[in-house]
């Protein structure tokens, strides 16, 4: 799923979450942490230059996101890792709408 947008991850490990999942992860490619980190900068920049409190903490919140864009460096698995179980679901196989409710 390396192309799925940070949004899109962030409600799939939710949803892991509210189906009472230990842990969800989700391993994306750079070029959408790129473009939600981007939209942030943008966001941050424009609450600074309205004169949200603490623009040197939102600063620094925007010069490490982009340090960060400059050189991408993403966490990865070992080569040779060995896993106790891996579920491979095939989302194709599935038709119908899942729907939950709270608890």
């Amino acid at each position: 799923l390396p192309d799925l947008k940070v949004e899109q991850a962030f409600e799939l490990s939710d949803a892991a979450a509210e189906r009472s999942a230990a842990a969800c992860s989700v391993q994306l490619g750079k070029e959408p942490i790129i473009e939600y980190l981007s939209s942030n900068i943008a966001l941050i920049e424009k609450m600074i230059e309205e004169g949200y409190e603490d623009a040197r903490t939102l600063q620094r919140r925007a010069d490490k996101m982009k340090e960060w864009i400059a050189n991408p460096e993403l966490l990865e698995p070992d080569a040779d890792a060995e896993y106790k179980e891996i579920i491979e679901i095939d989302l194709n196989t599935i038709t119908e709408p899942i729907l939950a409710c709270p608890n």
